[in-house]
């Protein structure tokens, strides 16, 4: 598991959103992640993640907003996880 979490994958897709409501956003086209290495791509299946989605991207408490932005780096793992 730890070695799934290291593992470098490659989004598909820019990452589009409209405000739904604060702090809500709604996937707009679809996106997706996939392996970047070649034998890991054939045993892992890719993620989609269908336009209509409602995010919050990360749940993380105003008060951690300076060193962690709910749409930082990790907003298309985030969103990924509602799949």
């Amino acid at each position: 598991m730890k070695r799934l979490r290291r593992m470098k994958r490659t989004p598909i897709g820019a990452l589009n959103v409209t405000r739904f409501r604060e702090p809500l956003y709604v996937l707009t086209k679809p996106i997706g992640w996939r392996a970047d290495k070649p034998e890991l791509a054939a045993r892992l299946k890719p993620v989609e993640v269908p336009k209509g989605i409602v995010t919050d991207f990360a749940s993380i408490p105003r008060a951690f907003f300076s060193a962690l932005r709910p749409d930082g780096d990790y907003a298309y793992a985030a969103i990924s996880r509602y799949v």
